[in-house]
C-alpha cells in the first residue's frame, strides 16, 4: 500500500529508502612518464534497499557488481604530425553477492556481463592559422546477455525461459569511427571557424553521419561570441536490446529494433570578463528524433521509438575569481515540447545552482546549493494514476572540505569529507511502475586519497 506524504506523490512510501546502505570499494592507479600513460581502475560496490528496474522495491535486496578498466596511451609530437595511440581493456558483471528479492518464495539470480576491447589512432598537425585533427577509433564489446535465475529455499536453481528463448549467450557489438576536425583564423585574434565530421559504422545501428561547425567571435580579450551547430546520436543500451525481464510485471521487455535517438542543436553563446568576474549567456534551440519511450504491453514496458521533441533553452552564469574565494550562480530555463504539443515529461523547466569555493594552501572548502524546478511525472505513473500529476520543486545543500593532511614533493595525501542534503529535505525524484523514488535524507561521505 502507499503510505508517507502523498502530497508529494501519489506513488509514495516512507519505507522505499528502508535499509538503504551502499559499500563501495574503489581503486585507481596512475602511471605517466613523458609521452606514456597507463592506469587502472577497479571499482566494486554491494548495496541494498534501492529502487530497482523491474518497478517494486523490497529491503532484502543486495545489488552488487564490479567493474574495471586497463589504459595505455603514447602521445608525441614528431614535428611533421602529433600522434596518439591507445587501447583500452574493461569488463565488469554482477558478483556472487548479489541477491535480489521479489517478495515470492525465491529470490533471483542474474548471469549477465561484459568485456571491452577500444582503440584509436589519431594525427594532428598545428599551423599558424590553424589545425587539423583526424583519426579512427574503433570498439569491439562482447556482452553476455542477461539469464535469470530463480533461487529457491530448497537450493534449486531454475533457469527463467519465459522470454525471451534462454538461455542467451555472447553478443558483439562493433563501431567504428572515422573522424576529422579543424579550425582556422579568418582574421587573427578575431575571427575563427571550427568544424568536423565523424562517421559511425555500427554492427547493429548501422551508420551515423555527425557534424559539428563553429563561428568564434573575439572582439577583444575580454569578450567572445559563439555561434555552433551540431549533430549527435544517442544509441540503446544493450539491456534495453536484449534485456531479460526481472520479473514479468513492472519489468522492461527487450526490443532488438531499437533505433539510436538523433539530436541535432543551435546555439549562441557570450561572455564577458570585469576585472575578476566573468559573465556568460547561452541560448539554444534542440530537437530530437526517435526519441525513446517506455511503453505499457501487457503487464511489462517496451521500449520504443515513437517520439520527437523540440525546444529552446536559456543558461545564465556569473563568476567570481577572488583571491581565496570563488562564488557563483547559474540559472537554466528550458522549453521543450513533444511532437503532439503536451510538455515534456521528466524534465524541469528552471534549474538555479549557486555556491562558492575558498581555497587555501593545507584546505578547500565548499558550498553548492541548488534548486530544481517541479516536473511533470512519467507517462507511465500519470496513466496509472488516471490524470497530470506533479513531482514537486526542491532545494538543496551540500558542503564539503579537502584537507591535505601531507605534501611532500609531488606525494599528496588528502582528506576529502562531503556532507549532502544538510537540512535533511524530504523531495522525490520521478519514477516508473507505480513508485516516485524519495530522496535520502542528510547522508556524510569520507575518503582518503593518496597521490604519489
Amino acid at each position: 500500500g502507499i503510505s508517507g506524504d502523498t502530497s508529494l506523490s501519489p506513488f509514495i512510501s516512507e519505507r522505499l529508502n528502508e535499509n538503504d546502505k551502499t559499500s563501495p570499494m574503489v581503486y585507481y592507479v596512475k602511471f605517466e612518464e613523458g609521452g606514456l600513460l597507463y592506469d587502472q581502475f577497479y571499482q566494486r560496490t554491494k548495496s541494498s534497499g534501492e529502487y530497482s528496474d523491474w518497478g517494486i522495491l523490497t529491503h532484502n535486496n543486495t545489488i552488487s557488481y564490479e567493474n574495471s578498466h586497463f589504459r595505455l596511451m603514447f602521445k608525441k609530437d614528431f614535428n611533421i604530425l602529433d600522434i596518439s595511440v591507445g587501447g583500452i581493456y574493461s569488463y565488469g558483471s554482477p558478483t556472487n553477492e548479489e541477491h535480489l528479492f521479489t517478495g515470492d518464495t525465491y529470490y533471483i539470480e542474474k548471469d549477465v556481463a561484459y568485456k571491452a576491447f577500444d582503440g584509436h589512432i589519431e594525427c594532428g598537425k598545428g599551423f599558424v592559422r590553424g589545425e587539423v585533427l583526424g583519426g579512427v577509433d574503433f570498439s569491439y564489446d562482447i556482452f553476455s546477455l542477461p539469464n535469470v535465475y530463480y533461487i529457491y529455499p530448497n537450493g534449486d536453481k531454475i533457469l527463467d525461459k519465459r522470454y525471451p528463448p534462454a538461455p542467451q549467450y555472447d553478443t558483439t557489438f562493433i563501431n567504428y569511427g572515422l573522424y576529422l576536425h579543424g579550425s582556422m583564423d579568418i582574421i587573427p585574434d578575431k575571427v575563427s571557424i571550427t568544424g568536423g565530421i565523424r562517421d559511425d559504422i555500427h554492427n547493429i545501428y548501422k551508420d551515423f553521419l555527425s557534424y559539428r561547425l563553429g563561428l568564434i567571435l573575439t572582439p577583444n580579450d575580454r569578450s567572445y561570441i559563439k555561434l555552433i551547430s551540431a549533430s549527435s546520436f544517442k544509441a540503446p543500451p544493450p539491456n534495453w536490446l536484449f534485456s531479460r525481464p526481472i520479473k514479468v510485471y513492472g519489468g522492461v521487455m527487450p526490443n532488438p529494433l531499437l533505433k539510436p535517438e538523433k539530436a541535432y542543436s543551435h546555439e549562441i553563446s557570450a561572455g564577458y570578463v570585469f576585472g575578476m568576474v566573468s559573465i556568460s549567456s547561452n541560448i539554444y534551440y534542440q530537437s530530437l528524433t526517435d526519441k525513446v519511450e517506455l511503453l505499457l504491453v501487457g503487464a511489462s514496458y517496451r521500449p520504443t521509438n515513437i517520439s520527437s521533441l523540440s525546444g529552446w533553452g536559456y543558461e545564465g552564469e556569473i563568476k567570481c575569481r577572488f583571491k581565496h574565494i570563488q562564488p557563483y550562480i547559474s540559472i537554466t530555463y528550458t522549453y521543450l515540447n513533444e511532437q503532439s504539443g503536451d510538455q515534456i515529461s521528466m524534465f524541469p523547466p528552471i534549474m538555479v545552482k549557486c555556491g562558492f569555493l575558498t581555497n587555501y594552501k593545507i584546505f578547500s572548502f565548499y558550498t553548492k546549493c541548488k534548486y530544481i524546478d517541479r516536473i511533470l511525472a512519467s507517462k507511465i505513473n500519470r496513466r496509472l494514476y488516471g490524470s497530470d500529476y506533479y513531482i514537486p520543486s526542491y532545494f538543496t545543500l551540500d558542503s564539503g572540505t579537502d584537507i591535505r593532511i601531507l605534501t611532500w614533493q609531488d606525494r599528496k595525501i588528502i582528506l576529502h569529507m562531503d556532507v549532502n542534503n544538510i537540512f535533511n529535505q524530504k523531495f522525490l525524484y520521478g519514477g516508473f511502475g507505480g513508485i516516485d523514488i524519495p530522496s535520502k535524507g542528510r547522508w556524510m561521505d569520507i575518503s582518503l586519497n593518496l597521490n604519489f
